[in-house]
This record gives C-alpha cells, sequence and structure tokens, in this order.
C-alpha cells in the first residue's frame, strides 16, 4: 500500500539544497517519490510500507538541518 507524507518546510531552498533532500531521503527505504514545490517550500513523500514513517522522515530531516520546529506535516 502505497502512503503520502507532507510537511510544510515554512521557507524556500535552492535547487542544490532539493536535491540533497532527495538524496537523503531516496536512502530511505520504500521511498518511491519525492516531491518539492519550490513556490509553496512543500515536500511531499510518497513511501510503499504499511507503517507509518512519520519519525523516520522527520528525523532524517531533522539529521540534515532541514526541520523547523514550527513546520506543519500531514500523513495520508
Amino acid at each position: 500500500m502505497n502512503r503520502t507524507f507532507k510537511i510544510d518546510l515554512n521557507r524556500k531552498y535552492c535547487r542544490r539544497c532539493a536535491n540533497s533532500i532527495k538524496t537523503e531521503l531516496r536512502r530511505i527505504t520504500g521511498v518511491k517519490s519525492i516531491e518539492i514545490d519550490f513556490t509553496l517550500s512543500h515536500l511531499e513523500i510518497e513511501y510503499e510500507n504499511d507503517n507509518d514513517m512519520r519519525e523516520t522522515f522527520m528525523n532524517t530531516l531533522s539529521r540534515i538541518g532541514l526541520f523547523q520546529n514550527n513546520s506543519s506535516c500531514e500523513i495520508n
């Protein structure tokens, strides 16, 4: 079953930073696609896993220094 994780990053990133974000997230088993909306500073990850991966994604974003304390996230 595919699931989607969405987060508003509350800041804009350049394409180089976006590529770094994607590279780190692609290392997580089950990640199928990663979309970053540069205008809205919105990140969406589609993944194949029956488990809630929110903590894994947030830990990865935090580890690479991109997690903002006031970010909002949503998982479907």
